[in-house]
């Protein structure tokens, strides 16, 4: 065999590394999850029945809990009671930090969309009571009140604004709710079909502590931006510092039954906070 220089160079799997061979181009954004010693990511792709361990599970009104449906490339998946307000949820036990300029995403679906429901996903502070969504209105957006630091993704029909939707507030001095209501006018579909995915994700963004941008996108395409400073307050901003965890939730709204499905959920961050950019 021919002598080699070995491959390690002192900042392998780094974002460094990708810099310097890759500069900004699109297998950049490929690889940069991968840089295991800046970027620490965990994809549950719900292909083992241990995967549900790493979250809290709860349902209200005898529905049954999200388990892991066996199947190639596997999904977790829940029914709900035939009443109303029947509810099914999981949030995730290890906490992430918009400091550290976190991404959440998850692709879903619901069996049928023949009456009214309430669908989460996204990243919140803690779990609301019991059978609550974390979005109590977003017609005039406010949130349950334990849920003080939210970046979610989210359908609630059982409100004015029937359509997809994104809600945001933080902790953090100053930090108020900012939501965005994607209509027929902006978008290429504002409801969901039924049995059909939809792929959401948020990412928080920090270039000072404490204050998180939230950034989301349906299947690819952003949709909302909730950056700046407005009439002196942090509208939609997160607060960084505080812990915040994976969220999946259904309620019904009308008394039928309702099967969510999540095919997978995806959560990546910076290993140091406010280490840099993810662009």
């Amino acid at each position: 065999m021919p002598n080699r220089m070995p491959p390690a160079r002192g900042y392998d799997l780094t974002d460094y590394q990708l810099s310097r061979a890759n500069l900004y181009n699109p297998l950049r954004d490929f690889l940069k999850h991968y840089a295991k010693r800046d970027r620490v990511s965990k994809f549950w792709d719900f292909d083992s029945f241990s995967d549900t361990a790493d979250f809290t599970l709860a349902q209200t009104q005898t529905s049954t809990n999200f388990t892991v449906v066996d199947g190639l490339g596997g999904v977790v998946s829940g029914t709900t009671a035939s009443v109303t307000t029947a509810s099914i949820s999981m949030i995730g036990k290890t906490r992430w930090n918009g400091n550290n300029n976190c991404m959440f995403e998850a692709r879903f679906k619901v069996d049928t969309v023949a009456s009214t429901f309430i669908i989460e996903a996204g990243l919140v502070n803690a779990a609301p009571a019991t059978g609550a969504s974390v979005v109590a209105d977003i017609d005039t957006p406010s949130f349950f009140t334990t849920a003080t630091n939210v970046a979610m993704f989210g359908i609630w029909n059982n409100q004015t604004h029937t359509s997809i939707a994104f809600a945001s507030v933080g902790s953090f001095t100053s930090q108020t709710v900012a939501s965005t209501l994607i209509t027929a006018a902006s978008a290429t579909f504002t409801t969901p079909v039924a049995d059909t995915y939809i792929t959401a994700r948020i990412l928080l963004l920090s270039t000072v502590t404490g204050r998180s941008k939230m950034y989301g996108w349906v299947n690819g395409i952003l949709r909302a931006s909730h950056v700046g400073l407005l009439t002196g307050a942090e509208m939609g901003a997160v607060n960084g510092q505080s812990a915040i965890y994976p969220w999946f939730y259904l309620q019904t709204v009308a008394a039928a039954v309702k099967v969510p499905t999540l095919d997978y959920l995806w959560m990546s961050q910076d290993r140091a906070a406010l280490s840099g950019q993810l662009e």
